[in-house]
C-alpha cells in the first residue's frame, strides 16, 4: 500500500537563527536504532527515565505540600558505578533535594517522553502563543540542563494524548496522536513528514528499515483489518500489514506481548507458528529483550514484576517489602539491570534490581528524596 505523504517546514527556533542548517546524524553513534530497553509502545508516556550510553537520566519530582505546587529536576547515574548525581552545570553548593530551583535541570513542568538521543536531551513541552493557543513542542537541551531549545513543533494545537507514543530511530523521530497519520521528524534539519493510513494508530517498536505500529483498523488492496500490526518501511514510506486481531504492547521478532481484554489477561504470541502462551492475568507494562522479558504488574497489590524467557515461562517474580511500593510501570532494563521508581511512606526512590541466572537480585538504592507522586 503506497502512501502518500506531505513535507512541512518545522521551524527551529534559535535565537538569531531563522533557517536551520543540515547536519545529518552519525549513524555509528551509541543508540541509532531504536533503543530496546526502554518501556514504549502502549504506557510508553508513563516513562520518565532514558538511557545513555554510560548512565540513566531519570526525572525527580519535587512536591510543595504547602503551595500546592510541583516542580521537576533530572538524576543521573552512572551505569557501571551506581554513582548517582543530580543534574547540573552551575556548580552551586546549594542544587540539592531541598533547593532544586538551584540546579539547572530544575523545571516547573515535567520532562514528559524523556528520551537521549545523539548526545542530548530530549522531551516534549507546551507552547503557548500570543493568542493563547497552546502547541505542543519538542525541547532539546545539553546533558547538564543548559541551552534548552525548541526545535520542532509537534502539533500546532494541543492535541488528546490518550493515544501518544513516540520512538527515536536511525535519525528520525517517529510519534502518533492515535489518529490517521504517522509524524516523522528528520533530526538533520527538524523537517516533519506525515504519513497517512489506517486509524487509532500507536507506535510499537522499530528494528532496521522497519517502524511497527498497532491500528484499530488499517486497509490494504480493499481488505480491511481490525486490531492490525502493521509496517511502516522507513525508505519508501510504504505500510504493510504484518497481522491482524491483536492488541500488542511490545514485539521481539516474531513474539508478541498482547493484552486480551475479553479474559482480562497477558499472552505471548508466536507469529510464526500462530501459537498463544497463556502468561498472567491482568494487565502490565513490558520490556522485551532478546532472551527475557519483563512485566510489571498495574492490577494487584504489592506491584510485582515478573521476569519470563522469550518463550513464555516464568523464570523469577520480585515483591517489596510491605513498606514499599514498586511503581508499577516497568522504565529501562539494561545491562541486566530492572530499573524502577518505588515510594515508601513520606519518600520516593529510584532504584534497580540485578538480573542474574534468570533470577531477580535485591534492589540497589540509586536515590531517594522526599515522598511526592510521580508526574506520569
Amino acid at each position: 500500500m503506497k502512501i502518500k505523504t506531505s513535507v512541512l517546514v518545522a521551524f527551529l527556533l534559535l535565537t538569531g537563527c531563522s533557517k536551520t542548517e543540515e547536519k545529518p546524524i552519525d549513524p555509528t553513534i551509541w543508540g541509532y536504532d531504536y533503543n530496546i530497553n526502554q518501556l514504549s509502545g502502549s504506557f510508553a508516556a508513563m516513562r520518565s527515565a532514558t538511557e545513555s550510553e554510560e548512565g540513566i537520566y531519570f526525572e525527580i519530582l519535587n512536591t510543595d505540600f504547602v503551595q500546592i505546587n510541583n516542580t521537576f529536576m533530572l538524576g543521573y547515574v552512572d551505569k557501571k558505578t551506581n554513582q548517582f548525581s543530580i543534574v547540573d552545570a552551575s556548580g552551586d553548593a546549594k542544587c540539592s533535594f531541598q533547593s532544586p530551583e538551584s540546579c539547572t535541570s530544575f523545571s516547573e513542568t515535567d520532562y514528559y517522553q524523556l528520551n537521549y538521543y545523539n548526545g542530548y536531551l530530549y522531551y516534549v513541552s507546551d507552547s503557548v502563543n500570543d493568542a493563547g493557543i497552546i502547541s505542543e513542542v519538542l525541547m532539546q537541551m545539553d546533558l547538564d540542563g543548559n541551552n534548552r531549545r525548541q526545535v520542532a513543533v509537534l502539533s500546532e494545537r494541543k492535541p488528546d494524548e490518550s493515544s501518544f507514543t513516540m520512538i527515536y530511530h536511525r535519525g528520525y523521530v517517529y510519534y502518533t496522536y492515535g489518529g490517521t497519520k504517522v509524524n516523522r521528524i528528520d533530526m538533520s534539519d527538524w523537517s516533519l513528514e506525515e504519513i497517512e493510513g489506517g486509524t487509532g494508530l500507536r507506535l510499537i517498536s522499530a528494528s532496521g528499515n522497519e517502524v511497527f505500529l498497532n491500528a484499530t483498523t488499517f486497509t490494504d488492496e480493499d481488505k480491511t483489518s481490525s486490531n492490525a500490526i502493521i509496517s511502516l518501511n522507513t525508505e519508501d514510506n510504504q505500510l504493510s500489514l504484518i497481522d491482524e486481531n491483536l492488541s500488542p504492547y511490545q514485539k521481539e521478532n516474531d513474539k508478541y506481548v498482547t493484552y486480551v481484554e475479553a479474559t482480562n489477561s497477558m499472552n505471548l504470541y508466536n507469529s510464526s507458528i500462530k501459537e498463544t502462551v497463556y502468561i498472567k492475568p491482568a494487565t502490565g507494562s513490558v520490556i522485551m529483550q532478546k532472551d527475557y522479558f519483563v512485566i510489571g504488574n498495574l492490577a494487584d497489590e504489592p506491584e510485582d514484576i515478573f521476569l519470563y524467557d522469550i518463550e513464555g515461562n516464568i523464570l523469577s517474580t520480585y515483591t517489596e517489602k510491605e513498606d514499599l511500593r514498586l511503581v508499577g510501570f516497568v522504565q529501562i532494563v539494561a545491562d541486566d539491570y530492572y530499573y524502577a521508581y518505588r515510594y515508601g511512606q513520606d519518600y520516593m526512590e529510584f532504584i534497580r534490581i540485578p538480573i542474574q541466572n534468570n533470577t531477580f537480585g535485591e534492589a540497589e538504592i540509586i536515590a531517594s528524596w522526599p515522598w511526592g507522586l510521580l508526574s506520569h
